[in-house]
């Protein structure tokens, strides 16, 4: 079975709560779009967040016990807490696979389907996504999108290893856990453990939303390179059709 797992910013430090709320039941329609039924969806936030449907028990949402972050720069710290938190309960429930989503993307519908037909020891990748402009309403495919974009890996829980308890206010990010690492690091950390690569999804599985009023890393103060930058000056995009948006669930 595959997890969804998604930290969510509080609302204390959301500059828009509303906008925040609006975007994570974007986030759910598009995860429970899913093709094929057998997964689970956990949410770790502070506030719990008010959702537009009524979701069955697939659907577990955790309140975090300590006060959130005062300062920008504690956000991601926050952000990695959480998954340590979401972690813990797939493991209590015996998950195989993980995927973390921001709280503002879109996942393929295709996602369940495609890890119920492989195995693989490690997990797999979005080398190639879509990046959608939310601000424009244009879509443009995405090379290396795992350097962008948090939304990029389904990872075999094997790999992760076993979360020690700590508190929010004496996490550091030390070099313990995968998921601790950037998103573009998580192939090196494997091969440092001689343990096999991420393997590539043969599709544009996911889709980073860019544009849209709120953005976790960018708040804390990391921007994308000039490279990225050109790239989307260039390719400006094109309108979300039909098919992107029945796959995707935009």
């Amino acid at each position: 079975m595959i997890s969804f797992l998604i930290p969510l910013r509080s609302k204390v430090t959301s500059k828009n709560w509303d906008l925040t709320q609006h975007l994570l039941n974007n986030t759910l329609k598009s995860v429970f779009n899913q093709i094929d039924l057998e997964f689970r969806v956990f949410i770790a936030c502070h506030e719990l967040p008010q959702l537009d449907r009524e979701y069955d028990d697939r659907l577990t949402v955790f309140q975090v016990d300590y006060p959130p972050p005062g300062r920008v720069e504690d956000q991601l710290t926050d952000k990695y807490y959480k998954k340590r938190h979401l972690v813990r309960m797939v493991q209590d429930i015996g998950g195989r696979y993980i995927m973390f989503v921001d709280s503002d993307d879109y996942v393929s519908n295709r996602l369940v389907t495609f890890v119920k037909k492989h195995e693989h020891p490690s997990g797999w990748v979005i080398d190639n996504g879509w990046e959608l402009d939310a601000g424009k309403n244009l879509m443009r495919p995405t090379p290396k999108f795992n350097n962008i974009c948090g939304t990029s890996a389904i990872l075999n829980i094997s790999v992760l290893q076993y979360p020690v308890d700590t508190t929010f206010s004496d996490y550091k990010r030390e070099n313990i856990y995968l998921f601790d690492f950037g998103h573009n690091e998580w192939n090196q950390i494997l091969d440092s453990r001689n343990e096999p690569r991420l393997a590539y999804i043969p599709f544009r599985a996911a889709v980073y939303v860019i544009n849209n009023g709120t953005n976790w890393t960018n708040d804390a103060g990391q921007r994308i390179g000039f490279v990225r930058q050109i790239y989307r000056r260039i390719f400006q995009g094109k309108p979300v059709d039909e098919a992107l948006r029945k796959e995707f669930g935009i």
